[in-house]
């Protein structure tokens, strides 16, 4: 799966969560939109419905499964929930060593 795609999937997912949230706030769409920490507006809640999401569009639409609640990514020195871009490429390292 090339990086274009894994960045399409995570904004389609981020997407669904947004479209979820019954909020005044909309997530940005973009790669550089924190996911965690400063300037994230995503609660503890939203962040695990994205996670949730993107695995199972990997796994419905691409056949690729990657779990990104294992020890493996919790334990990552740089977080790969930190931006979207992050998670891209976490996702896209994962993928390719299945």
């Amino acid at each position: 799966m090339q990086r274009e795609q894994i960045v399409s999937l995570v904004l389609e997912a981020l997407k669904s969560v947004n479209e979820i949230h019954l909020s005044d706030r909309t997530i940005p769409l973009e790669e550089n939109t924190p996911l965690l920490g400063e300037g994230s507006q995503l609660d503890s809640l939203a962040l695990v419905q994205l996670v949730v999401e993107v695995e199972q569009r990997l796994s419905l639409n691409h056949q690729i499964q990657v779990s990104l609640t294992s020890e493996r990514a919790m334990s990552q020195r740089t977080s790969p929930f930190l931006t979207v871009a992050t998670l891209t490429d976490y996702i896209a390292a994962e993928s390719s060593a299945v």
